[in-house]
């Protein structure tokens, strides 16, 4: 083709060109019927889902073009960090609106009204629809350049800090009943699904079927594939509140920096940690 396109136009026949690696089995070999040394691909998607396997491979050496050695442990490790972790997010968003439509009657709906008055809000809420809202950017400016070997590990990155920073600090306010917690997780969530609905797009749209009962039904679709994809609203980041929250995560790093060159267990730093920092005291800093 670049021969003859050259030959014939003098312009090479293509405006974009991807190069993926092979994919070897876990020894380093080419993979082979004869040997066996690799793993029926169904039973793996039966087994950890088609999301996994394919998540797992877009954040993998082989879209920059190397070899990858395919390990079915990388399949269960995609399972583990990003899935579950995305999952326990959306079950705790739907146990805490279910609980407080039953016990006080309140029903939560998300709404662009969300974004226009943030100054009521937590810190730590500014700060996820801030990195939500930086996350959309950098996919559409990446995706854009064919630079799918940057995104998903930038997904997979996100999806952590939102269990790990976001949702671990905000545990007392989902069971105090605070709506506008709820809200944040519920439009960073619904962002989320849409972000990685090309990415994932079985469980992308599975948790969407439940989230988009949130939304007023003018804004409802039968599918996340129905829906454009995200623009970055970069109006509602809120620059003091990352800055805030980033500050807070590197105190907590060194103080598990400090534990390792220590030797200590993580629960030392656990239980010693909130005494000399309170959380509310590092967001402030």
């Amino acid at each position: 083709m670049l021969v003859l396109s050259t030959a014939l136009f003098d312009r090479p026949p293509f405006q974009n060109l991807v190069v993926n690696g092979l994919v070897l089995a876990k020894d380093g070999r080419k993979m082979s019927k004869r040997l066996k040394n690799y793993t029926d691909p169904m039973l793996l998607v039966n087994q950890h889902g088609a999301d996994a396997l394919r998540l797992y491979l877009i954040s993998s050496p082989v879209v920059r073009g190397e070899n990858l050695c395919f390990r079915d442990e990388g399949v269960q490790e995609m399972v583990r960090d990003v899935f579950m972790r995305w999952y326990h997010a959306y079950r705790l968003l739907v146990q805490n609106v279910l609980r407080l439509q039953e016990e006080d009657g309140v029903t939560i709906e998300l709404t662009s009204d969300l974004y226009s008055n943030l100054g009521h809000l937590h810190t730590l809420d500014k700060w996820v629809i801030g990195e939500v809202q930086s996350l959309v950017g950098f996919v559409r400016t990446e995706m854009e350049a064919y630079r799918l070997h940057s995104v998903a590990p930038r997904l997979v990155v996100f999806i952590r800090d939102l269990s790990n920073v976001y949702v671990r600090l905000s545990l007392a306010r989902f069971k105090a009943k605070d709506v506008a917690a709820l809200k944040s997780l519920g439009a960073v969530l619904l962002t989320l699904c849409t972000a990685m609905a090309p990415f994932t797009p079985f469980f992308a749209d599975s948790l969407y079927q439940n989230l988009r009962h949130f939304l007023p039904v003018t804004a409802r679709e039968d599918s996340v594939h129905y829906l454009p994809y995200p623009s970055p609203v970069e109006s509602v980041r809120d620059p003091v509140a990352e800055r805030r929250v980033q500050r807070m995560l590197k105190v907590l790093d060194l103080a598990v920096l400090c534990r390792e060159r220590r030797a200590q267990p993580l629960r030392h730093v656990c239980f010693f940690l909130p005494v000399l920092f309170p959380v509310s005291d590092l967001i402030m800093i």
